[in-house]
């Protein structure tokens, strides 16, 4: 579903300000082609193989489901958390490992 370029209801996400407008810059139909395209490309690659995604928690989760539906075959997931801002709002510019993988890559 794309995003659509509306005035924010009386619903307003923390955060938000009610007077913001979001535009699409993506439409949904190409960004699920370029995921189709991505998992034809590996699957060139790596034919027959199982895959193992890696993802960074917690932006990656769809698109990694997205990506899996489309390699179809064996496909497994795995997932880093990183953090660059501690407690604050600014970054620190310092990037801390909060969950490293749970295999062997």
């Amino acid at each position: 579903m794309p995003i659509k370029a509306t005035k924010r209801s009386a619903k307003v996400k923390p955060g938000q300000r009610s007077d913001e407008t979001v535009r699409v810059l993506i439409s949904h139909t190409r960004i699920r082609e370029r995921v189709r395209q991505m998992a034809q490309e590996i699957r060139r690659d790596f034919p027959n193989e199982p895959v193992h995604l890696v993802g960074v928690l917690k932006g990656s989760i769809l698109f990694l489901a997205d990506l899996a539906r489309e390699l179809g075959g064996e496909v497994s997931f795995d997932f880093i958390s990183v953090s660059s801002y501690g407690k604050g709002m600014d970054s620190t510019g310092e990037v801390k490992m909060n969950k490293d993988l749970d295999v062997t890559i």
